[in-house]
């Protein structure tokens, strides 16, 4: 999302009801955006000087946590996630999983 130049903090309402807190640089580019989904998840993007998404920490509509991160092409390179503990299961299931610049896993835990 690219905004006037000139703006640098907004609210916004985007598509399909998503509302969001812009941070722009001094040349419109968005940095930083807090904003909820349309089923009200919410999300924290972090962008580069080029506007491009380098990393996200957000929940999922089930609740569970995700924190992604992109390289400068934007192609997603690592993701940590945590299923939500199901009642009754001790612990609850968790992934770290790396990729190439080509978005295939070349390491996961566990496995």
């Amino acid at each position: 999302m690219t905004v006037a130049a000139s703006a640098r903090v907004a609210l916004v309402v985007l598509a399909r009801g998503v509302t969001g807190l812009y941070l722009g640089d001094k040349a419109g580019q968005t940095r930083a955006l807090l904003a909820t989904s349309h089923d009200g998840s919410p999300c924290l993007s972090l962008r580069d000087k080029r506007g491009k998404s380098r990393a996200a920490l957000f929940t999922r509509a089930d609740g569970s946590p995700s924190l992604e991160l992109w390289d400068k092409h934007e192609t997603k390179r690592a993701a940590l996630d945590l299923t939500p503990i199901v009642k009754g299961a001790k612990t609850a299931k968790s992934t770290l999983t790396l990729l190439d610049a080509h978005g295939t896993v070349i390491w996961q835990a566990p496995r």
